[in-house]
């Protein structure tokens, strides 16, 4: 930097060019962001919220690593809110499509918790069944439907032989040639020492 507080344009235009980069990288992670939270439910992250809230307030203000969840979630749904225009809204209904009327009839509000086969901690934790379903526990299911039997397969004769009897395959016999190497005499004398061989025919 020169004196007088003037800026070399070569390192003016290199801040104005990083400025520029980190801009753009701001609008790509609040776009990705923003994608990923767009197909989110706002009353599924407020339940999740709550249930941290309570967490903390049982552990006496303390979350541990869950504290980090935590502050996300509420950052998420205050974007979710802020995008979409959504204001606090009632609890969410188990059943999505039914209107309030359909809600306050007997069938639509038969809850078996934990009991029902339908039920599932996070997605349907009242156990309700779905529209058009009939709410069953697992202690109360349906007998299953029986079939006459097929007269084709019930008739069919068992063979009247002798059982097949199963031998071990007999392993292939290898014969194996032993010898040993026949060595001829005059062989034998090429290889002896000159020496040797002067005593041999001496004897």
């Amino acid at each position: 930097m020169a004196k007088g507080g003037n800026i070399d344009p070569v390192e003016a235009e290199r801040r104005r060019q990083r400025a520029r980069e980190l801009k753009k990288l701001k609008e790509q992670r609040q776009t990705q962001k923003l994608e990923r939270i767009k197909n989110m439910n706002p009353q599924r992250l407020q339940r999740r919220i709550d249930e941290l809230e309570q967490k903390k307030t049982k552990q006496g203000g303390h979350l541990g690593q869950e504290e980090k969840v935590l502050e996300g979630l509420r950052k998420d749904l205050a974007l979710l809110k802020k995008t979409t225009g959504i204001q606090d809204s009632p609890p969410e209904s188990p059943l999505p499509g039914l209107s309030q009327a359909e809600e306050e009839t007997p069938e639509a509000n038969l809850s078996l918790g934990k009991n029902s086969i339908f039920y599932d901690p996070e997605w349907n934790p009242f156990g309700r069944a779905p529209e058009g379903y009939t709410n069953y526990t697992l202690t109360n299911l349906p007998d299953p439907v029986s079939y006459a039997p097929d007269p084709e397969a019930v008739n069919i004769p068992l063979p009247t032989e002798e059982k097949p009897k199963f031998y071990k395959p007999l392993d292939t016999v290898k014969t194996i040639f032993e010898g040993s190497a026949i060595v001829k005499d005059r062989d034998v004398r090429s290889l002896m020492p000159t020496a040797v061989k002067r005593k041999i025919d001496q004897v």
